[in-house]
């Protein structure tokens, strides 16, 4: 009987179709079997392919031995928990984006709130300046307080309507 030729890590390799690291790992792990020693390892490549042939674990196989393609549909993804839980955080971030993006069309930019509150400022001074004169000719010489009263709550409604009516032009 003929002794098979023991080649090197490198030729072991080539002829089992394997990277050389791999079947330096399955030498050191004693899947292989050494017929060198450490230092230089040699390999029966048939009595290789027999012990991996062994040690292969039939359920991971992606082939049958024969060499055909095991066709079978992969199995379906399973939702974990976290899955759901992260699909459903993103979801809620990308609605409360929408939302957000949303309100900041709605806002009026800073320079835009300086000019209207100046303009409603201006208003304001514009109509107590004015509300004096009138109030003025209007209570001189009256006696009923009830009369000085409606006086003065209508020259302040004038001045409110007048913002009111500004604030409204602005938001046009």
């Amino acid at each position: 009987m003929q002794q098979a030729p023991l080649v090197g890590v490198r030729a072991a390799a080539a002829a089992l179709g394997l990277a050389p690291s791999t079947v330096s790992r399955q030498l050191a792990a004693g899947i292989i079997p050494n017929r060198g020693s450490s230092a230089e390892p040699l390999v029966d490549v048939e009595e290789a392919r027999a012990a991996r042939a062994d040690r292969l674990d039939h359920g991971k196989a992606k082939g049958t031995r024969t060499g055909e393609l095991d066709i079978r549909p992969p199995a379906p993804r399973r939702e974990t928990t976290a899955g759901k839980r992260d699909q459903k955080l993103d979801q809620e971030i990308r609605r409360l984006e929408r939302e957000n993006a949303e309100r900041e069309k709605e806002l009026l930019s800073r320079a835009a709130t300086d000019r209207a509150f100046a303009e409603l400022a201006g208003i304001v001074q514009r109509g107590l300046a004015e509300r004096s004169r009138r109030l003025g000719a209007r209570v001189t010489g009256r006696r009923d307080l009830a009369e000085v009263m409606t006086a003065i709550e209508d020259e302040d409604r004038k001045i409110l309507e007048a913002m009111r009516d500004e604030y409204r032009r602005q938001l046009a």
